[in-house]
């Protein structure tokens, strides 16, 4: 269910998300404005967090009933999560300024819709 909805969510990115804007080398920054486009990025991005935070919720109750984890295993497996999570988070910061945001938003969801598929058989 999540990788359909992230399906969706990648599907309507090209219509929600105005294009980038080229800006010559040196021209200044552009103040940020809260539209509509920026308005419906916030929403995907909430929601995509959404899911993912379901999923590791999810994630922890199977470690907790399949293999037995005690809180403080579950805890140092959160911690990992958390950690790996702030790295991607970090990589993404710095790859959303080279690539623009409307490429990075269509890559990320792209890799969370094969991840959130990849999800399902197991």
């Amino acid at each position: 269910m999540v990788a359909a909805l992230t399906l969706i969510a990648l599907v309507a990115l090209p219509w929600a998300v105005d294009p980038d804007a080229g800006r010559a080398p040196g021209a200044p920054i552009p103040r940020l404005r809260f539209d509509r486009s920026a308005a419906l990025l916030l929403t995907t991005v909430f929601l995509l967090m959404f899911a993912a935070k379901v999923s590791f919720v999810v994630f922890g109750t199977w470690l907790e009933d399949r293999f037995d984890l005690s809180l403080v295993a579950l805890g140092g497996a959160a911690t990992a999560v958390a950690i790996a999570e702030l790295a991607g988070e970090d990589g993404s910061f710095a790859l959303t300024d080279r690539l623009g945001p409307r490429r990075s938003v269509s890559i990320g969801l792209a890799i969370c819709i094969s991840s959130f598929a990849a999800l399902g058989p197991a």
